[in-house]
């Protein structure tokens, strides 16, 4: 069953034990994410619907708790979960989110990261690599943090847009030379808008997500839980039959 918004919005009624703090049993763990297509977005009937709610929906059925996904703007969504507002987010690893949240120990959505070019651009050579990327810019979304780390961090120049709109539009007008993104999310962009002609990609990394639980929250002691609920919706085939349907 799909929680809509204002499903979700009841789950912040919650009991308390008697020690004043909130009991995991007692309430819905609360995932913060913001819309991005198709792992996340909201339908015509204000429900939060994509791979990743789907995921945690089987999740939260293996652990017999209830849980919910809400979308936030992405740096809103981690702030609330450093405060204690909310209980976890999904994102790739890194040092400034791993400081106040655990990602636990088992993936859980594998990710390629391809770099996205015009074939019309006469400045990238054919077949390109990595290192002839170097000399170019290349774009991506506020906050991603796989391509500061991996990309700007080592000499790569890098500018940053609000949204994959406005990416795939620079990239469209000439004033980035790619896109360094997370395969599934920008093929599926390109694929909604029709652009099937003219842009073709690299491999860059292969990396992965981890479903963060926020060290002020009390689903924490359930971490070790958590990942083995992960870990058999792998050894199972159910996320490859998931990740297909969005694809």
């Amino acid at each position: 069953m799909r929680l809509s918004a204002f499903a979700l919005v009841l789950t912040l009624i919650m009991p308390f034990n008697l020690w004043g703090q909130t009991s995991p049993v007692s309430r819905s763990l609360r995932i913060m994410g913001t819309e991005l297509k198709p792992y996340t977005w909201t339908n015509e009937n204000l429900e939060v619907v994509g791979l990743l709610p789907e995921l945690l929906k089987r999740i939260s059925e293996k652990l017999g708790r209830p849980a919910g996904y809400e979308l936030f703007p992405w740096a809103r969504a981690q702030v609330m979960v450093q405060d204690g507002d909310a209980d976890g987010f999904v994102g790739t690893i890194s040092p400034e989110r791993s400081a106040f949240a655990d990602p636990g120990s088992v993936p859980l959505v594998p990710v390629n990261v391809h770099g996205f070019y015009l074939t019309t651009n006469k400045k990238i050579p054919s077949p390109p690599t990595l290192e002839s990327f170097k000399g170019l810019t290349g774009g991506a979304i506020l906050g991603n943090t796989w391509a500061i780390n991996n990309l700007q961090n080592k000499g790569f120049p890098l500018t940053s847009a609000k949204d994959m709109a406005s990416l795939v539009q620079m990239l469209l007008l000439g004033r980035i030379d790619y896109i360094p993104e997370n395969e599934i999310i920008l093929r599926a962009y390109l694929k909604e808008l029709g652009i099937r002609e003219n842009v073709d990609s690299l491999l860059i990394d292969k990396t992965a997500m981890y479903l963060y639980i926020g060290k002020n929250s009390p689903f924490l002691q359930l971490r070790r839980e958590i990942d083995q609920a992960i870990q058999e919706i792998h050894l199972s085939g159910e996320y490859e039959k998931m990740e297909r349907k969005y694809r």
